[in-house]
């Protein structure tokens, strides 16, 4: 997962990481619970996989000390990954970044998550089409499928 994170980085936004251990400025850490876990809203509906309400709950905090992200299980940790690479705003020719102090724990608030594309309406090129698969592909947990809104013929 941290190897997926830095190969994204230095695709997107041009940042060379390395991986190291505890002491690195960015930590991630699988925990069985974290500070403000429980004032999040509860999750709506049941999960595709049947993994439990809370199971992508995470807490990322960045500080001057470094990047500290909790999560309860894999998933978490990458929703927590994914805030953070939003945050990471770097300009063209830059090698470094600062990241705002900031606080999340956040969590989905629905268990079952899709993405629609609607080639009827809406006129989309092929590279845009390619853009949204690579972006939906970067999702763990987003299913791919066509499907048709297409009524079936009568029989």
């Amino acid at each position: 997962m941290a190897g997926t994170f830095v190969e994204d980085l230095a695709a997107h936004g041009g940042i060379r990481l390395v991986e190291g251990g505890a002491d690195s400025p960015i930590l991630l850490e699988l925990t069985s619970g974290f500070d403000g876990s429980d004032s999040l809203n509860p999750t709506h509906g049941v999960s595709p996989i049947g993994a439990t309400a809370d199971s992508e709950r995470y807490r990322l905090c960045v500080t001057a000390e470094g990047v500290h992200v909790q999560g309860t299980t894999p998933e978490a940790i990458w929703r927590g990954l994914t805030s953070l690479r939003q945050l990471v705003d770097v300009g063209a020719g830059e090698s470094s970044v600062d990241l705002p102090a900031v606080e999340i724990v956040d969590g989905p608030r629905y268990a079952w998550r899709g993405l629609s594309l609607d080639v009827v309406r809406t006129c989309f090129t092929v590279d845009e089409v390619k853009l949204v698969i690579d972006r939906a592909g970067s999702t763990p947990r987003l299913s791919s499928g066509i499907s048709s809104s297409t009524p079936p013929a009568a029989l």
